[in-house]
């Protein structure tokens, strides 16, 4: 397996996050995971209190046919089909400790703040209040989803945006220029000379 010398000698699989910045990425797999599953728990509810169960040729109609007579009946949206999959794939390739799911990881957690702060947002309108906070338990799940994704969202925001190369640099003792070379800008094989 190739690998790569970082200023004082510690190897770094290329693709890889280092150690010191790996507890991030595994918060945000572990978050990503646990909201996916919650996101994925709705739309099974949504098809298990139908009356006449539909079969899976039919729920994939409905993902796909906003006409299909199932699909009105879905708790779970196709929207919210395709964010616990974009969430799981996240999840996974933040565990295999890449570098690619920082940025990705970043994305995904502003547009899943944004989607679960919206139904928040809400409750400020006294009818709307009162439907999901004195109409039920599923309701109050429903808010409690909510406010989840939105302390999830948050929390992966955080240990990212502070996961960068330089807190990385940092974490090992030494500066984010050390590990570069001056002119080709790529990973020096020891410590660069001063001039």
């Amino acid at each position: 397996m190739t690998k790569m010398a970082i200023g004082n000698g510690m190897d770094v699989e290329p693709g890889r996050v280092a150690e010191a910045r790996q507890g991030a990425y595994t918060t945000t797999g572990v978050l990503f995971l646990l909201f996916a599953v919650i996101q994925l728990g709705w739309t099974v509810k949504g098809i298990t209190d139908l009356k006449d169960h539909p079969g899976p040729k039919d729920y994939l109609l409905a993902l796909g046919d906003p006409a299909s007579g199932y699909a009105r009946y879905f708790l779970g949206s196709p929207e919210d089909v395709a964010l616990s999959l974009a969430l799981l794939i996240v999840a996974f390739v933040a565990f295999a400790k890449r570098r690619a799911a920082r940025g990705a990881a970043v994305a995904l957690a502003f547009v899943t703040l944004f989607l679960e702060a919206r139904g928040l947002v809400g409750l400020h309108n006294t009818m709307y209040r009162s439907i999901f906070l004195h109409s039920g338990t599923e309701n109050m799940l429903r808010v409690a989803t909510w406010g989840v994704g939105v302390l999830f969202s948050v929390i992966v925001l955080i240990v990212m945006l502070r996961a960068s190369e330089s807190s990385e640099m940092e974490a090992m003792g030494m500066s984010p220029g050390a590990a570069y070379g001056s002119s080709s800008g790529g990973y020096s094989d020891g410590p660069q000379t001063q001039w």
